[in-house]
C-alpha cells in the first residue's frame, strides 16, 4: 500500500514541473518578441528590442546629452534592422 502515495507523489511532481518549464518558456519568448518603439529624450536602463521603423530626432542645439541615452552595464539594445537618422543642425 505504501508505493501508491509514492507513485502519485512522484506522477503529480512530473506533472508540476512539466507544466512550469511549459510556462516558464511562454514568458521568455513573449519577453524576446516585445519591441520597444524609440522616443526622443529616452533613457535605457536595461536591455531592449527596439521596434523596426526609421526614427529621425533632432537634438537641441545646446542640449549637452544626446536623444537617447544608455545607462548601466552588460544593456544589449538590438536595433531589429531600425534606422535612426541623427541631427540636420551643422555643428
Amino acid at each position: 500500500m505504501l508505493t501508491k502515495p509514492k507513485t502519485m507523489l512522484r506522477k503529480i511532481s512530473v506533472y508540476f514541473i512539466a507544466v512550469m518549464l511549459c510556462f516558464n518558456f511562454q514568458i521568455e519568448q513573449a519577453a524576446a518578441q516585445a519591441t520597444v518603439p524609440l522616443k526622443n529624450g529616452m533613457v535605457i536602463f536595461h536591455s531592449i528590442t527596439v521596434k523596426n521603423s526609421y526614427y529621425k530626432f533632432n537634438a537641441g542645439r545646446s542640449s549637452g546629452t544626446g536623444v537617447i541615452e544608455i545607462k548601466g552595464d552588460n544593456i544589449v539594445v538590438d536595433f531589429n534592422g531600425a534606422v535612426l537618422q541623427g541631427s540636420n543642425y551643422k555643428i
